[in-house]
């Protein structure tokens, strides 16, 4: 790429960023900085706040007596005090692009830490999951589709049980369609799939279970007649026999002592 060609896809660049900011955004300028190491080749993209200031030259003359030479600069750049309003740094992995984005001008807001206009309309990127989301996510999906009326109620215990096995075994990533194929009923995998699909499960990713530690230790019954039953997965799998009956009921046979009565 010459150097006419560089400067016209960098001016585009920083004019679709202007069009798809919001107003409420400060201008800025646009630094391109190429990067690399020994391994990687990047390109990082700074959006930096425009600041001017004065530059004093002393010098000496010949007669021995100091001057000061003022000047004033209207573009500096990157001082100790300059805002660095957004940040992305891009470079090649294999055969896949990483990023990594920072948004000074957003602050933390729940999830949103990144500009939505920034992100998806100037860079056309998404945010990358991390574990713990994505395995939250896939719990809650999963449970809400046990609590449906797909499955019946001896289903709904044999693909709970699946649930829980597959989020606490020794496995690092958890298949969603491996998943489907071994713990739904014949014929309603595909609906499965279809309900993660519209929850914006991926269909395979890391498991971290640190955001559902406490509710995957736990499993509640709640009955129609308004009765709940709640205990770790350990007492009730010890303690409670849950048999199926013929009309579509599910009978709870529990014999232990009373602590308390409230």
């Amino acid at each position: 790429m010459n150097e006419t060609d560089a400067i016209q896809i960098t001016q585009n660049i920083a004019k679709s960023l202007h069009e798809v900011q919001t107003a409420k955004n400060p201008g800025g300028i646009l630094l391109f900085i190429p990067c690399h190491n020994q391994r990687k080749h990047g390109l990082a993209i700074l959006k930096v706040e425009r600041e001017e200031g004065v530059r004093i030259q002393q010098n000496v003359t010949e007669q021995g007596k100091t001057t000061f030479n003022a000047q004033h600069i209207k573009d500096l750049l990157l001082t100790s005090k300059t805002k660095l309003f957004k940040i992305v740094l891009f470079y090649q992995k294999d055969d896949a692009i990483i990023g990594f984005v920072c948004d000074q001008q957003q602050g933390v807001i729940g999830n949103r830490e990144v500009a939505d206009f920034f992100l998806t309309d100037f860079l056309g990127c998404k945010l990358k999951e991390e574990p713990h989301v994505s395995t939250k996510k896939f719990f809650e999906a999963a449970t809400q589709f046990i609590n449906g009326e797909t499955l019946t109620d001896s289903e709904k215990l044999d693909v709970r049980t699946h649930l829980i096995s597959e989020l606490t075994n020794n496995l690092p990533t958890v298949n969603i369609q491996a998943f489907a194929q071994r713990a739904l009923p014949s014929g309603k995998t595909q609906i499965f799939m279809d309900a993660m699909a519209m929850n914006n499960i991926p269909t395979s990713f890391s498991k971290n279970t640190e955001l559902i530690a406490d509710k995957i230790k736990k499993v509640k019954y709640e009955l129609e007649c308004g009765i709940k039953i709640t205990g770790t997965e350990d007492a009730v799998k010890n303690n409670m026999n849950i048999e199926s009956c013929e009309d579509g009921k599910t009978k709870f046979e529990l014999v232990d002592r009373i602590r308390k009565v409230e």
